[in-house]
């Protein structure tokens, strides 16, 4: 369960405020019985939640890992004349949300947000938005974690050495949703593109989790600066991110596509057993793309097929968690001395292909070609609707059973949405077939060797929209 508020201010005709709010994120329903508390135990005139019909506060700390309301973009927007300027952090999302994704989907669980001041502007006899943005990525140690318990004001970046700064240029030419309507119905095409870039330099950072042997600083005691000093390693690092869009549409017809590179390297990883090399001890070179094309072929019936691309790389077979799929289990930085780049693409995780093996064994879209069809029937409120998708590994050495093929899937919707759109009511069966790239043979798993079966998912959306 979650409230998603997006409240505007606005002082002035030129100037507005825009914030995101999460109240009771992701909240599992009855997961704070009344009488059962993580952190203080259980109330003593209930002391068994199973008899508990109520609900406890939402509290982080003590029931839950969050707060009941987060607060995840608040930023500013100015209205220039020549060109807008945004300031704050906001939400970031480019083309289809293959690699920036806001997460503003109603069923999405991540969303990325970016530290940001930003000029835009558009040129109209052209259409086309132009944009530069000055990031902060990373400012490392600040102020208040030297004396956290003390009132010190104002925090204070502690040093600009250890800071990540990215650079993001855009072009896009976007025709807005009525105007885009508007020349499909009188028979005209539509022809959308974008391309994003993003650059980051970052000469000296803080130790890679899990790999320093110094105790990490914490923001609930003191931390002597000297101590702090010792953390800040050279890096030398370099990463950029290449994000091309494009839309077509005419008629029944529409084609989508995006396709995202990234390249870069980190030259020092000397905390990180076996990534000292000559060189640069991590080079990174990966891609993913998704192409996705939709025919209308009559009011009621709509028919879809998806391709989907994202690069892998064989020096994740030998992980500690072996078996073992999802992309949140993947080590940071595998050691193969002889692999001269890191391959490795992930989708976001807020991009939904499916609903079991790339949302929830996967976690997201990395090491697979998949290919999705689509049939969809609309009948006055109510959208019937099936999905077959067939995932496969580019890389076979990195799944658990060293084969090509994950598996197949089938997903089935039947919703229903009200006449004005603000209530929508969706049930959703979803059921993924494992074959050898699942498996787990004998010859690599031993004792611990088993076969994948069937899995299943029986969900249910209601849905309020305002």
């Amino acid at each position: 369960m979650c409230l998603g508020i997006n409240p505007v201010l606005r002082p002035s005709e030129s100037v507005a405020i825009y914030s995101t709010l999460d109240v009771l994120d992701n909240l599992v329903m009855g997961s704070t019985p009344y009488g059962m508390n993580y952190q203080y135990g259980s109330s003593s005139h209930l002391p068994y939640a199973g008899f508990s019909a109520n609900q406890s506060v939402y509290q982080d700390g003590s029931n839950s890992n969050w707060d009941a309301i987060r607060v995840k973009n608040l930023w500013g927007k100015v209205d220039l004349q020549l060109f807008d300027l945004s300031f704050g952090r906001m939400p970031n999302h480019f083309g289809m949300g293959l690699y920036h994704n806001n997460g503003f989907g109603l069923d999405a669980d991540y969303g990325d947000s970016v530290d940001r001041i930003q000029i835009s502007s558009v040129i109209p006899a052209f259409e086309l938005q132009l944009g530069a943005s000055w990031d902060f990525s990373s400012q490392g140690f600040s102020s208040n974690i030297v004396d956290p318990q003390a009132d010190q004001g104002q925090p204070k970046d502690m040093d600009d050495m250890d800071d990540s700064t990215r650079w993001t240029v855009y072009l896009m030419k976007k025709y807005s949703p009525v105007k885009a309507a508007r020349k499909l119905k009188s028979g005209n095409h539509i022809f959308n593109y974008g391309l994003n870039v993003g650059f980051n330099r970052h000469r000296y950072g803080m130790p890679a989790m899990g790999y320093s042997p110094l105790n990490s600083p914490t923001i609930s005691s003191d931390n002597e600066l000297s101590e702090l000093a010792s953390y800040i390693t050279p890096r030398y690092a370099f990463y950029t991110v290449p994000d091309f869009w494009m839309l077509y549409a005419k008629g029944n017809f529409r084609f989508e596509m995006e396709v995202v590179g990234k390249y870069g390297w980190i030259t020092k990883l000397n905390e990180v057993d076996g990534m000292s090399k000559e060189g640069n001890d991590m080079n990174i070179l990966s891609l993913g793309g998704v192409m996705r094309m939709n025919y209308r072929y009559s009011k009621e019936v709509t028919l879809g097929v998806e391709f989907g691309y994202a690069s892998g790389d064989d020096q994740y077979e030998n992980i500690e968690n072996k078996g073992s799929t999802h992309y949140s289990n993947l080590p940071a930085y595998p050691v193969n001395p002889n692999d001269k780049y890191n391959n490795l693409f992930l989708f976001h995780p807020s991009y939904h292909v499916d609903m079991l093996f790339f949302r929830e064994l996967m976690g997201t879209v990395y090491n697979s070609s998949y290919a999705k069809l689509s049939f969809k029937y609309k009948t006055g409120r109510w959208n019937f609707g099936i999905d077959g998708i067939l995932p496969m590994a580019n890389e076979p050495v990195a799944t658990p059973g060293n084969s090509r093929l994950y598996g197949a899937e089938l997903d089935g919707f039947l919703n229903f949405t009200s006449k004005d759109n603000s209530f929508k009511f969706g049930l959703y069966y979803g059921i993924f077939y494992p074959l050898n790239a699942m498996d787990h043979p004998e010859s690599i798993y031993g004792s611990f060797a088993a076969e994948p079966k069937f899995a299943q998912t029986i969900q249910t959306h209601l849905i309020i929209k305002f």
